[in-house]
């Protein structure tokens, strides 16, 4: 792209000069409306141009994208199903919603817990004006400013639903 306008706009300019000087010192010299024709007819010169050069980048790269696809395509796969795999088949479509119910007896969720680092409020080991003395006995300790503070994942816990056919549930709470 940045080939095809340093050309655009070279064309543009050497036009220009030319119109430019042809306007100053020719003979006859070339009237402002004759220059302002010349600029005109270059930039009709030049956008039909501009639009083969995006076509051809446009064709190139969808070449370039089939060509990656089909390597693809031609790969073998990193996962393999074991010998004895048992295909899926899925059932013809129907018209109609299932019928049954959806149930999930005691169903757990849990999110990781995560260690952050809190600020205390003064360096371990000073006595504080309300007489207290910071202790620290966690891990990792950066200086003596913070200590690590584990923070218990949330989630669900023994859960019981039981969803009748055609009905819709939904679980509303707090994300993360």
């Amino acid at each position: 792209d940045l080939g095809q306008q340093f050309i655009k706009n070279s064309g543009i300019v050497a036009g220009l000069v030319i119109a430019g000087l042809s306007t100053v010192y020719g003979d006859p010299p070339l009237s402002p409306g004759a220059f302002v024709v010349i600029q005109i007819y270059i930039n009709q010169l030049f956008a039909p141009l501009a639009f083969f050069g995006y076509q051809f980048r446009v064709i190139t790269q969808a070449f370039t994208d089939l060509e990656k696809a089909v390597t693809m395509m031609n790969s073998v796969p990193a996962i393999q199903d074991v010998p004895d795999a048992i295909v899926w088949k899925p059932r013809p479509p129907t018209d109609s919603v299932p019928s049954g119910e959806i149930i999930f007896s005691n169903v757990s969720f849990e999110y990781a817990p995560t260690i952050e680092k809190k600020e205390l409020d003064a360096p371990i080991g000073k006595v504080l004006t309300n007489g207290a003395v910071p202790t620290y006995s966690g891990p990792d300790r950066v200086d003596d400013k913070e200590k690590d503070e584990i923070i218990q994942g949330g989630g669900i816990s023994q859960i019981s639903i039981r969803v009748p056919a055609g009905k819709t549930v939904a679980i509303i709470g707090g994300s993360g």
